[in-house]
């Protein structure tokens, strides 16, 4: 890929791609990202942009808060999983995905919080959700999603998550 990251978007997103590629696995922070590559923050959130609308075949560039990872996209997640021999693990129950909700639109949220929404003790789920790192309690310990989630939905950002409808529909 020909071309200056520092004034071409789209290699500064082969750019990004390619240190996130090479990251395997884990997240890098924005401003690791920018400085491997000498990136203003105008430039990068360009290139990101770029990579939204242009993802690598097969991949997806996610963005949880000020971190990217490199992940397989949805559509081709079957066939990796197949290669690495993985089964799908069983879906989460209707509670569950209730409270999961609840936690992805409400966020950062207390326990009582979401039992007060729900009308209902939420032990079961909230436990079922930790364990798969789905939610995670952050440093004020409160409930809020993760990386993991992001991936269990396919989804780049929490901004990607849908609007929740009004109460008058």
């Amino acid at each position: 890929m020909g071309g200056d990251p520092k004034t071409d978007t789209r290699a500064a997103a082969a750019h990004i791609v390619g240190v996130l590629w090479a990251s395997a696995n884990a997240g890098v922070g924005v401003r690791q990202l920018r400085a491997a590559i000498g990136l203003s923050r105008e430039r990068f959130e360009d290139a990101c942009e770029y990579l939204l609308a242009n993802p690598p075949l097969g991949q997806v560039v996610q963005r949880h808060g000020d971190e990217l990872r490199l992940v397989t996209a949805p559509e081709v997640a079957s066939s990796v999983e197949r290669y690495l021999g993985r089964e799908r693990r069983a879906g989460l129950s209707k509670v569950t995905l209730e409270v999961l909700s609840i936690v992805a639109y409400r966020q950062p949220i207390t326990r009582s919080g979401i039992e007060l929404i729900r009308g209902s003790a939420s032990d079961s789920a909230l436990d079922a959700l930790l364990q798969r790192r789905l939610i995670e309690h952050n440093q004020h310990h409160l409930l809020v999603t993760t990386q993991g989630f992001l991936d269990y939905l396919g989804l780049r950002e929490l901004a990607d998550l849908p609007p929740l409808p009004s109460a008058a529909e």
